[in-house]
């Protein structure tokens, strides 16, 4: 048999031992890969989902189509030149085929028809992907719909080119790796099948690839960040590529004039070569996203990031007569003022602080970093001024190496999560809003607050915080909450651009200290308005949004002991009854929106250090020594101490709580 005199394509015909290493290690790669992705799938919160699934198939195919190049090359059927029968008559050539020929074109048929079901199975995985990174907060959004056309897109044209593949001969399905003479007669003119497959398959593969490219460029991360994210993605780049060359090849045969003069199986051999480069590449390619620690301390949960509006929002939170109510200039300008967002970063190594105060503390993992929190359970007398910093409530850790915590605590995890928070801007409201960035601020960082109150050196400091050390953002934004129609123009403003609403703790509270008689009719009416109906404009905007997003959500009412009690040192009767009218809304509402999958409850803190609590000290020196006297730990808390608390009412650790009073006072009331 000598060899055909034929001309060379320009890319170089694989060797055998090339194609055996591309159907051999590819599928190998590629297996472990996919376990990897498994194996993180099962320790995440979220598990395994149909992104996850329809990777198998698409394993499975590509092993096919590796088995099969390996078949065809044992068989000199695939890297090898055609052979070579000078001596059959063109009758002879019409009618008979070489066994070896006749393998090949079995090959070919198996392999472009697995190639279009892992292909087809891959693109849809990888959109699945990017529906369960991004659309989880961008519901609705231009890019939901984008991903839902490219499920069809690819759907239709997976099942299309599955039966071109097998149908393309009619019924004689083993013709097309049969005679030139039976060709002929069953499968009719070429249409340019094979052209319109690679064609297809490469632009598919480009619009998948580029498609996340506008979400990452959003993401709030720096260039570093964003590259490295940009680099793992434009590793499945290879990909199209590989298809490119494929249209190069189909293109030089079809159009090129080469139809004739190039050798038929060392030709095919290219095309599937480089089907098997495209598609075990892919595979890996796919994976790798969900492989944890490749970015250092990072998972890819963690990277993105790509929420950039403000989700918290609170009011005002008022003091005393003297000096103590809101500002009458805040109150009166409903005009929501909103800070530029700032951009989030993910969360730096968090440096190791020691614990001192407590044997053992309270962890809590997302992903793959933990936040830990030590709650001490006494210190000092009922005399003893608490210490000036919350280095006893809150230590930082550095990022939890491996996956073996993966699901501690997954039930206090907000990421995506969107939640509000009135009365953030300092004290109480702002630990819990605090609180609540750090829980989310490990997923799809959907955390960044609006808080409404004059801004501050605490607010300052916690916005700061929540930059450099976790990554998320503090943001504010003015408005009476005594306005309803402010109220719900906030709350709608904020769940439209997020899609949802997912729970708000309705904090805003003033003071005013007076004996009954001779009590202000103003100040009366003036607490009751934004302590009772603040709370209940509040509510009722948030749960609004819940109905119309569909959300499962939670609303806490910041109540207080002084709803249940007198309050011994605090002459506060309109204060103490707005409080209790506040418990008593919270289970109205609970059962009004309970089988809905509105969850309602509330907090009744003790006394806390706060502007407010100090104000009640400058009315009544002596209301310190009364209220720590009557405290069974002998002290007063401190805002921190209440960050778990609200974590988990906002959080599916309730979820089985509403129409609850949590009281949280030391024991103030148990006695």
């Amino acid at each position: 048999m000598s060899e055909p005199k034929t001309k060379d394509l320009g890319v170089a015909y694989p060797t055998p031992g090339e194609v055996y290493s591309a159907a051999i290690v590819l599928p190998f790669l590629g297996i472990i890969s996919l376990a990897i992705r498994w194996c993180q799938r099962c320790r995440q919160r979220n598990g395994v989902g149909i992104d996850d699934w329809l990777m198998v198939p698409s394993l499975l195919f590509t092993i096919g189509m590796g088995i099969t190049l390996c078949i065809g090359v044992h068989g000199k059927a695939i890297g090898y030149p055609t052979p070579n029968e000078p001596n059959l008559t063109p009758e002879e050539q019409m009618n008979s085929i070489n066994p070896t020929i006749r393998l090949m074109g079995l090959v070919q048929f198996i392999v472009i028809l697995l190639l279009v079901l892992a292909a087809g199975s891959l693109k849809l995985s990888i959109i699945c992907l990017y529906r369960r990174l991004f659309v989880v907060v961008l519901y609705r959004s231009v890019f939901d719909w984008i991903t839902i056309a490219a499920l069809v897109i690819v759907a239709a044209w997976m099942i299309s080119f599955v039966i071109v593949a097998i149908l393309s001969c009619g019924v004689h399905v083993a013709v097309q790796w049969g005679t030139l003479a039976d060709k002929n007669r069953y499968c009719g003119m070429d249409l340019g099948i094979d052209t319109a497959l690679v064609i297809s398959d490469a632009a598919t593969n480009l619009l998948i690839w580029v498609m996340p490219m506008p979400m990452v460029w959003r993401m709030r991360l720096s260039w570093g960040r964003k590259l490295a994210v940009v680099g793992i993605l434009m590793i499945g780049s290879i990909s199209v590529v590989a298809s490119i060359i494929k249209i190069v090849v189909s293109f030089e045969i079809s159009s090129g004039g080469l139809a004739a003069n190039v050798d038929e199986d060392l030709t095919v051999s290219t095309i599937l070569y480089w089907c098997m480069i495209e598609t075990g590449l892919a595979n890996i390619a796919s994976n790798l996203p969900l492989f944890r620690g490749l970015l250092k301390d990072t998972s890819w949960s963690g990277l993105i990031s790509i929420v950039r509006s403000p989700i918290s929002l609170s009011s005002p939170q008022g003091s005393s007569d003297k000096d103590s109510r809101v500002e009458e200039h805040e109150l009166e300008s409903p005009q929501s003022d909103r800070a530029t967002k700032m951009t989030s970063a993910l969360s730096s190594s968090l440096k190791r602080a020691s614990i001192k105060c407590a044997p053992r503390a309270l962890w809590s993992q997302h992903k793959s970093m933990f936040l830990p929190y030590q709650v001490v359970s006494s210190y000092g007398t009922a005399t003893t001024t608490p210490p000036p910093t919350t280095d006893h409530i809150q230590t930082k850790l550095p990022p939890a190496i491996g996956t073996q915590n993966a699901q501690r605590f997954r039930e206090f995890n907000l990421e995506g999560r969107v939640i509000a928070v009135t009365g953030g801007a300092r004290g109480l409201g702002l630990s819990m809003a605090e609180a609540l960035m750090e829980a989310g601020a490990n997923g799809f960082s959907s955390f960044s607050f609006a808080v409404w109150y004059a801004i501050d050196d605490e607010f300052n400091a916690a916005k700061e915080r929540s930059h450099s050390s976790y990554g998320g953002s503090i943001n504010y934004a003015r408005i009476d909450v005594r306005d309803n129609e402010h109220v719900d123009s906030i709350l709608a403003e904020i769940a439209a651009e997020n899609k949802r609403l997912d729970g708000i703790i309705c904090n805003a509270g003033i003071n005013h200290i007076h004996a009954a008689i001779g009590h202000s009719q103003k100040a009366l009416e003036e607490v009751m308005a934004i302590n009772y109906n603040g709370v209940f404009n509040s509510a009722t905007a948030a749960a609004k949004q819940m109905f119309q997003y569909k959300c499962n959500g939670s609303i806490l009412l910041v109540a207080s002991m002084s709803g249940l009690i007198a309050n011994k040192g605090m002459n506060s009767p309109v204060y103490n009854s707005s409080k209790a009218a506040v418990i008593q809304l919270g289970k109205c509402l609970a059962m009004e929106w309970g089988r809905h999958g509105i969850r309602v409850n509330s907090l009744c803190p003790g006394h806390i250090i706060t502007p407010m609590a100090e104000m009640v000290f400058k009315e009544n020196p002596s209301a310190r020594a009364i209220w720590e006297a009557e405290n069974m730990l002998g002290r007063l808390a401190m805002p921190e101490e209440f960050r778990g608390a609200a974590l988990f009412a906002l959080s599916d650790a309730s979820s089985f709580m509403t129409g609850s009073n949590l009281i949280v006072d030391g024991g103030h009331t148990a006695w």
